[in-house]
């Protein structure tokens, strides 16, 4: 179990690496009034931008991961109704993460 989630994580990590390199902006663009202007961000600040996006994605996939494993695929003991009340609590739970996760990177952009 913990292999399958170390995997994960490091996969979605690399993953949001990926994501980030094609996301995150290195630039910033304000606009008042008629004037433009566009300013680099420095490396370290960019660095930093897209390691929060890549440690978010892995979180977010961490989660699902652990949900995808805990969702009742392998035979478990107890109720069936009160695994599936939790099993679409936390599924429930994950996707406002996911969203909140994904407002939070898109607020960044």
């Amino acid at each position: 179990m913990e292999r399958y989630l170390l995997k994960t994580a490091l996969y979605t990590f690399l993953l949001g690496l990926a994501l980030g390199l094609l996301l995150v902006p290195d630039s910033v663009t304000q606009i008042s009034g008629r004037v433009k202007s566009v300013a680099e961000l420095p490396l370290r600040d960019y660095i930093l931008n897209l390691l929060r996006f890549a440690v978010r994605i892995a979180l977010a996939g961490l989660a699902l991961g652990a949900i995808w494993k805990w969702s009742g695929r392998e035979p478990q003991e107890g109720p069936s109704f009160a695994r599936s009340y939790v099993k679409g609590f936390a599924m429930t739970a994950a996707a406002i993460a996911v969203l909140f996760a994904l407002a939070t990177v898109f607020s960044i952009l």
